[in-house]
């Protein structure tokens, strides 16, 4: 994949996180909870079918490109919860 298409993927998920903190923080409102999951690409891709080493949920991420967008997308809706 070319990096023109790689900034567009980690855009539409990143900038799209910190516009809805943006805004859940300047309008008014009674939300308390927001959704949001990024992907299966968080863990990397799997070894071995089957996986004799299942990923587990506390996993870090994987260091690639999918890995570190998931990590920075799931970071630009954290200040939502604070």
């Amino acid at each position: 994949m070319d990096k023109k298409s790689q900034k567009e993927i980690r855009d539409s998920r990143i900038k799209s996180g910190e516009l809805l903190v943006q805004k859940l923080k300047e309008i008014p409102n009674n939300i308390r909870v927001v959704v949001s999951a990024s992907a299966i690409g968080w863990y990397g891709p799997d070894p071995q079918i089957p996986n004799p080493n299942p990923f587990k949920e506390d996993a870090p991420s994987n260091d690639d490109f999918l890995g570190t967008t998931c990590r920075a997308w799931e970071a630009s809706i954290a200040p939502w919860r604070q």
